[in-house]
Order: structure tokens, then sequence, then C-alpha cells
């Protein structure tokens, strides 16, 4: 007698679904007890004639997974148990199309600063903290991978964090100041996920950072698009500051060094405590600006920045 052919034989065939990519999984019933093995067929049409695959079995196989399925590929699969003596016996056939998962898109443009931050105006500044952007790719992403690490190879203290995949920033508030960190990003889709970016380096800053630092609109008198900027000096002495503006939060694009003497660019002179922003400085009504600050020091050194508080101002 013939051994029992396999019955109720499945098909779980990649559909994006978060299935390893180009994998098919084959599950069935064995009932054959006089089989000496079985057989797995594959093709590429149902009279199992045309691109012919057939991989053997132990007789007690109820699955098999097939990893070198081909993306955009019909295939027809069926499971014979096979008596060496008798003949063999098939299972009906199953057939699907293999859809896979497509690789998503390396993000681009990481970048990062270093910050500390203020509770209240009068609150010195707390721990330092690294926010990281990025940009996301246009293909399908189903989650996002960061690693942080202490030397480049990441090897050293390396960190995994997953995240979301709609995210593009990050604020990384486990560092320490004085130690350079390291990172990359790469996009998952399922079990599948793009290379990692090209890496950063990132050094958190043990020098002071300014006290306190606020910004207030309209203070100007006669002037409406203005803004007053004050800050408090750190424990060490100075040599100079810098302050930049920006209409972006991320201070990744439209970001100006705020002039001294009419020079753009030049840092502000450590004597100074406050400053004005008006319409010569470029700033327009009705617009929101991002400030940030950061103490120089005379040993080439510089601190982390300090976002004014409140970190954004509307100019009337």
């Amino acid at each position: 007698v013939l051994p029992a052919a396999p019955s109720n034989l499945q098909a779980n065939f990649p559909a994006g679904n978060g299935s390893p990519l180009n994998t098919v999984t084959l599950t069935w019933n064995n009932t054959a007890v006089n089989a000496n093995s079985l057989l797995v067929e594959r093709a590429l049409d149902s009279a199992f004639t045309s691109g012919l695959i057939q991989t053997p079995l132990a007789s007690t196989a109820t699955s098999y997974s097939d990893t070198a399925a081909a993306t955009g590929v019909t295939y027809y699969y069926r499971v014979a148990a096979v008596n060496t003596i008798l003949g063999r016996n098939n299972s009906s056939t199953v057939s699907g199309f293999v859809v896979g998962l497509s690789l998503p898109t390396t993000p681009t443009g990481l970048a990062a600063s270093v910050y500390v931050s203020q509770v209240t105006a009068s609150t010195a500044n707390t721990a330092a903290k690294v926010e990281l952007s990025w940009t996301n790719g246009v293909i399908t992403q189903t989650g996002l991978t960061l690693l942080r690490a202490t030397d480049a190879n990441f090897t050293a203290n390396a960190t995994t964090i997953n995240l979301s995949s709609s995210m593009t920033s990050y604020t990384d508030t486990a560092v320490t100041a004085g130690t350079t960190y390291y990172y990359k990003i790469l996009a998952t889709n399922g079990a599948v996920s793009s290379a990692y970016s090209t890496a950063i380096t990132v050094a958190v800053s043990s020098a002071n950072a300014p006290a306190s630092f606020t910004a207030v609109a309209g203070n100007l008198s006669g002037i409406q698009a203005s803004v007053l900027l004050a800050w408090t000096i750190s424990a060490d002495p100075t040599l100079s500051w810098t302050l930049q503006r920006s209409t972006d939060p991320l201070f990744q694009t439209g970001v100006t060094v705020h002039p001294t003497t009419g020079v753009l660019g030049n840092p502000i002179n450590a004597a100074s405590r406050s400053t004005t922003e008006n319409i010569v400085n470029g700033i327009a009504s009705k617009t929101t600006y991002y400030y940030r600050l950061r103490a120089n020091y005379s040993n080439g050194t510089s601190s982390a920045w300090l976002k004014s508080l409140p970190t954004s101002v509307t100019t009337k």
C-alpha cells in the first residue's frame, strides 16, 4: 500500500507583513506510517515540469521553509510521501505569489547637537543631552534602530535604541559630560533592514554652559520686530559667547550667528550679558524664532548649547 499522502498542505507567502524576506513556509499533516522519506517539490507551473526543484526530507517532517524564493514569482508546491519500493503519493498542490519585503531606505542627514537645559529662568542648567535628527527614506519602514557607542567600531558600550518608524528626531539623555559618542541609524521593515547611515561623532563637553538664558519679544521701544536676549555667566570666566538664531527648532536650517558691531559671525564678547535683536539683524514681524547660546573658553573648548526660555519667540 502506498504511504498516505501529506494532507492539509498550507503555504505562507511573504506579503510585506513581517515575514522573512523571500521565504515561503510550508506546513502539512503527516500520517504516513510506511514512508521512507518525504519529497518537497517546487515548480513554476502546476504540471511541475518547469523549474522543478526537489528537496528530500525526513519521513516524519511536517514543515519546510523555502528560503530561495524570488520576489515577484508565482510558485507551485506539493509534498510527496515516498516508499522506495512501493512508490510515492502526492499531496494536493498550493501556489502563490512571492511579494517579499522591500528593503527600506537608509536614513540620511544624521546630525546632532549637545544641549543642557534649564527648568525656569532662574534655575541653573541640568545634565547634558544629545539631540539627534535625520531624514527618513521614501520606502515603507516599520521601525528605526539607533546605535550608540563610545568607539568608532561600535563595540565599546554599544547601545541599541529602537524607535518608531515615523520619528525624525530623538533626544539621548543617557550621556556623560566629557565623553565622546558615536551614532548611526538604520531603518527596518519587518525582518529586513537597510544599511546603517554614515556614523557621526558627538563630543559631550564638560565645560560650564551659561547658567540661564531668556528671550522676550517686542521689548525694544518703537520696533515691534525685536527680541531682548539675556543670560547669566557660569562659574568659569569665559572668553566669548556664541549666539545662534533659527526658524528651525533643530537648528539644521536657516541658522544665523548673531552679529557683533555689524560683523556677522563674530562671537559676542564675554563682558556682554544681554543683546537685542531687531530688524537691523534680519528678523521679521510675526515670525517664530529659536535661540541657543554657548560659552567659549580660552583653552579652545566650548560648552554645550543652552536654548532660551521660552524655547521659541514669536515677534509682534
